[in-house]
């Protein structure tokens, strides 16, 4: 299966926006971005629940599978110098495995899909 576009590996970047780093923590740990502000705002924005301003110019957040893709994605439009290179590929390497499950699982439910008795037809709201 061909890797998604939003899990592509970063390229090299003439230009970086700031950092990525990683600081282990309970949980798992947690992504650190220090960036220039264009970037701040939009990681505020692509990382849901982040802590932002905790530390001036910076944006923390979970290192979970889920994040792990949008920060794939979110590296393409703004480069950064990967401090936790070998973590990142570890998160990196998880999402795609999870997105080829994925995937596997969407084409299996559309071929092998079969109707069960009368779909259309709730018990709790009788079909007219």
């Amino acid at each position: 299966m061909e890797v998604p576009g939003y899990l592509a590996a970063p390229s090299a970047a003439h230009r970086a926006y700031g950092r990525l780093r990683f600081e282990p923590s309970r949980g798992g740990g947690l992504y650190i971005v220090e960036a220039e502000p264009a970037a701040l705002e939009m990681a505020k924005r692509v990382f849901p629940g982040c802590s932002a301003g905790a530390v001036a110019g910076t944006v923390r957040f979970p290192a979970t599978r889920r994040l792990a893709g949008e920060l794939c994605w979110f590296l393409q439009r703004f480069p950064l110098t990967i401090e936790c290179a070998d973590r990142f590929a570890a998160d990196r390497q998880r999402a795609i495995e999870h997105a080829e499950r994925r995937e596997l699982v969407r084409g299996g439910v559309a071929l092998d899909a079969k109707p069960v008795g009368n779909v259309a037809r709730n018990d709790r709201c009788p079909a007219p």
